[in-house]
């Protein structure tokens, strides 16, 4: 929200059209086989996650308080962290960039994917780690995520034939 992208070329700055950013919510991969489009997505997959009964219980909470209060609230929550993710931010995403990275050893993923993963990822762990429940997940569970995701999206963009993915999941 806010940036300007250009329509015409990088000198005719004048002419250029607002874009917003936008999410799609499916559990399946978009259709268009466009690497551009393919590598600027970051999967928002939402498979079902293990909980433990008191994170069950934080998840029911939180979900209750976003329903009952609208989402304006969950994002004056994670402004009010906004000094906690500036101070952490740096540092964490070097080490967040670098796990990501580990996760998917073996799949020759392209950096932008991953730097936008470890970007939302960074600051998912960072509001986790000081009191901010993401769908009571832990950290451990958001890695999981990013790297299903990951794997999915990567999946999505070699366009792996069925077999080929039952054995590649096989191997794991």
């Amino acid at each position: 929200v806010g940036l300007k992208m250009n329509v015409e070329n990088m000198a005719a700055r004048a002419n250029s059209t607002a874009y917003a950013a936008a999410m799609v919510n499916s559990n399946y991969p978009p259709k268009d086989g466009s690497n551009a489009l393919q590598t600027r997505l970051i999967y928002g997959r939402l498979d079902t996650v293990e909980r433990t009964e008191l994170q069950r219980d934080i998840f029911i909470k939180s979900a209750e308080s976003i329903y009952e209060k609208g989402l304006n609230d969950a994002f004056l929550e994670v402004l009010s962290k906004r000094p906690i993710i500036e101070k952490k931010f740096k540092e964490e995403y070097k080490n967040y960039s670098k796990l990501v990275k580990n996760l998917i050893t073996g799949y020759p993923v392209e950096n932008r994917i991953i730097d936008d993963y470890a970007l939302v990822g960074t600051v998912a762990k960072i509001l986790i780690e000081n009191g901010i429940s993401i769908g009571g997940i832990s950290t451990a569970q958001l890695n999981d995520i990013i790297r299903s995701n990951i794997i999915a999206q990567y999946n999505a963009l070699v366009q792996k034939e069925p077999l080929a993915l039952f054995w590649e999941y096989i191997q794991q």
